[in-house]
């Protein structure tokens, strides 16, 4: 009797160690889909810019997207927007940055063989308008484009197009 009820409670116990990691990561992957995604880009840029309208946003990959995916935070700007980007401190979290001090003006320059594309890796996932907007900020000149140094980053401001994007093709 004794171990047929040891038995019942040792099952238990390894029920609840498989169980709580478990929803533990059902409860962190809610949390991501249903809040973080689509505050990202919230948090990006609400310490940048007074009012702005998210177009896109995603700060966590989709799950089994294998190592390589798109975050990306892209909002649309007010009419009076400043020509130039912003000049910002940066003191925040890695994924949280939005440019820099090397600020190119557009159109971009084509990219080095051995650099990542993030913009042709990532825009699958946006809208046809978001997609349009940021390639003519892009291809046009009269925008900026700061490019990390392997690609896997791009921050891009358009004030002729309304347009503010953090993009990053990484693991």
């Amino acid at each position: 009797m004794f171990l047929k009820r040891l038995g019942r409670w040792t099952g238990l116990f390894i029920l609840c160690l498989v169980a709580i990691p478990v929803l533990a990561f059902l409860a962190w992957l809610i949390k991501a889909i249903l809040f973080d995604n689509p505050r990202y880009a919230h948090g990006v840029f609400a310490p940048i810019f007074p009012s702005f309208e998210v177009l896109e946003s995603r700060r966590w990959h989709p799950l089994g997207a294998g190592g390589w995916d798109c975050t990306f935070a892209i909002v649309s700007l007010p009419f009076a927007a400043p020509v130039d980007p912003p000049q910002v401190k940066n003191d925040v979290a890695w994924q949280f940055i939005w440019g820099g001090q090397e600020w190119e003006p557009t159109p971009m320059k084509p990219l080095g063989d051995t650099t990542r594309d993030a913009i042709d890796a990532c825009t699958g996932y946006w809208s046809k308008a978001t997609s349009d907007r940021l390639l003519a900020a892009l291809r046009q000149p009269g925008s900026f484009v700061e490019v990390g140094p392997v690609g896997e980053t791009v921050f891009v401001y358009s004030s002729p197009q309304r347009i503010a994007a953090r993009i990053r093709y990484g693991d």
